[in-house]
């Protein structure tokens, strides 16, 4: 018997002092057994991997205040002592990182991007910029894959941080206010 199937069978007897660390929180429906039982055909049909391990919906941590259900714990932004890349309001234009670390990210945005690019020096720490076909990538500096320190330096030396719709929340966004750069986040509408 794997050691996940002995750890659940033994949660009765101490379910009471479990905290989940859950980053978006949990909803009744994908909690409590009872429930999700009830409701199984609109839910999906399918079995449900949270249900069944009765835990109280206060006993979910998430890092943002998403439901009064669930424990809202938060977190720290640490921003390091670190030296910038290069130093703020040096270049001719104002620079700008966009906040998407994978090309598909960047997919459909040609609009916002082309503003950003007329206005500002784009950076970007895209990881497989080099493989995409687009001429996206034309006029951004990428830096590919940071360290967390990297990206502090990175964030220290930039006016904007710019995200492109998605997420719109997480500690990224935070971490460049810590570090003096500006987060806008554009909004997309389907035509």
């Amino acid at each position: 018997m794997p050691y996940s199937d002995k750890l659940l069978r033994r949660i009765p007897h101490f379910k009471c002092r479990i905290r989940l660390l859950d980053s978006f929180g949990t909803h009744i429906e994908f909690s409590d057994s009872d429930y999700y039982n009830k409701h199984k055909t609109e839910l999906g049909g399918k079995g449900n991997a949270y249900g069944g391990i009765g835990l109280q919906l206060l006993q979910h941590w998430t890092f943002f205040p998403h439901t009064p259900d669930n424990d809202f714990l938060g977190f720290a932004v640490h921003s390091p002592d670190v030296k910038p890349f290069f130093e703020r309001g040096s270049h001719e234009r104002p620079a700008s990182l966009v906040y998407g670390k994978a090309a598909y990210m960047w997919n459909n945005k040609d609009g916002v991007l082309d503003v950003l690019k007329n206005l500002t020096e784009v950076h970007a720490t895209v990881a497989d910029a080099a493989k995409s076909k687009t001429a996206i990538f034309v006029n951004v500096t990428n830096h590919g894959i940071l360290t967390g320190v990297n990206i502090a330096s990175l964030l220290k030396s930039v006016d904007i941080f710019m995200g492109l719709g998605f997420p719109i929340e997480g500690p990224a966004p935070l971490e460049a206010l810590a570090n003096g750069a500006v987060f806008i986040n554009a909004k997309f509408t389907r035509l």
